[in-house]
């Protein structure tokens, strides 16, 4: 009745400043060079058997596709890196601080005279382009669609036929 409740635990109670432990090796991968869906990991965690014992299509590597990613990702960051640079070329007072790539673009642009503008609407136009395109590779989730293939001995399996991120289709499976 009288026990003290303990505190909340604040955002900054997550924070971890510790340093890196000695065996963590950023060049290699401690699992190894894979990436699973998530769907993948949450039937091995609650797997079941499936109605008509073919059992639920698992498996397909989407490594290729999350390595994309990663390298759209690194990118943004580097057009970012540049567009601060531009900035502080055009306005030397100015911090671009943690500002996000679309943040800074808009800065540039309204740093820009009226004859700038003309002149680099067309580049403008193409990074707030690459943009978008980043925003939907980084914030869609790339999912796998398959195919039951029978065997002629008996059996078969599951084969992947597209993948898609977002609604938008990727590669045909391979």
């Amino acid at each position: 009745m009288g026990e003290q409740q303990p505190a909340l635990p604040t955002w900054n109670d997550l924070r971890d400043d510790s340093p890196p432990v000695d065996w963590w090796d950023l060049q290699e991968p401690q699992f190894g060079e894979q990436v699973r869906e998530w769907s993948d990991i949450l039937n091995d965690v609650y797997w079941r058997p499936s109605e008509d014992g073919r059992g639920e299509p698992s498996g397909y590597d989407t490594s290729g596709m999350q390595r994309l990613r990663g390298l759209i990702m690194v990118q943004a960051a580097e057009t970012e890196a540049v567009l601060g640079r531009i900035l502080r070329k055009l306005d030397p007072q100015t911090s671009p601080g943690a500002l996000t790539a679309g943040a800074l673009l808009k800065k540039v642009w309204e740093k820009l005279s009226n004859t700038d503008k003309v002149t680099w609407q067309s580049h403008v136009r193409q990074i707030r382009k690459a943009q978008k395109r980043r925003n939907h590779a980084v914030h869609n989730s790339v999912d796998t669609g398959y195919t039951w293939a029978d065997y002629a001995t008996g059996g078969g399996e599951w084969v992947p036929v597209i993948t898609t991120m977002g609604n938008e289709s990727c590669d045909g499976g391979n």
